[in-house]
């Protein structure tokens, strides 16, 4: 848990679970233009300046379906731009979005993943993050072509820059193959209860 935000004017004894069986849940959101350009630039800016200084990027983070990623939390000043700004606004538009209030809100991994023509094209059909219930993501480029979000149910979507998809861990869902160009995105798995 990197992150945690709770209610503490919540009666405990409330049966805290989120269903995800309830129709609403099964809902996946595009909030457009969530994040302005500049800060995108920045934030891509910050994460390639800390690979060229300590590695590169990660590729064995995640088991099954591995990312070639590096953790928010190695970016001191983006990782707090990000909890402490960022973050209440995106559990405004779970709450928003799902018509829901949240009681517990945790940030189970937060990361910056890159595709690009050398290393990670695409990422194959899975669910998101065994901690967590729900995923949020926003992109932080458009100088690519491909790479659009696949659900299994048929939908694909393709963001803008800046914009902000939110989806539980139901939804079945795979990013198709990079055409041309270097794709960044910021993914969240958060736990909400």
């Amino acid at each position: 848990m990197l992150l945690n935000y709770e209610d503490t004017n919540t009666n405990n004894e409330e049966n805290n679970n989120i269903n995800l069986d309830l129709d609403k849940f099964r809902q996946r959101f595009k909030i457009s233009n969530f994040f302005n350009e500049l800060s995108c630039k920045w934030i891509i800016h910050e994460s390639e300046n800390y690979v060229k200084n300590n590695g590169g990027w990660l590729t064995d983070r995640h088991e099954g379906y591995p990312t070639t990623d590096i953790e928010l939390i190695s970016l001191p000043s983006v990782f707090s731009f990000f909890m402490y700004s960022v973050i209440p606004n995106i559990k405004d538009q779970f709450e928003k979005n799902y018509c829901i209030k949240i009681n517990k809100f945790d940030i189970r991994d937060a990361f910056i993943v890159k595709y690009d023509m050398e290393n990670q094209r695409n990422l194959s059909m899975h669910y998101d993050g065994a901690e967590s219930n729900f995923t949020a993501s926003i992109l932080l480029n458009d100088e690519f072509k491909g790479c659009g979000i696949y659900y299994k149910d048929g939908c694909t979507i393709y963001p803008e820059i800046g914009d902000l998809i939110i989806h539980n861990k139901t939804h079945h869902h795979s990013v198709l193959e990079l055409l041309e160009g270097t794709r960044y995105i910021i993914v969240l798995f958060i736990k909400i209860n």
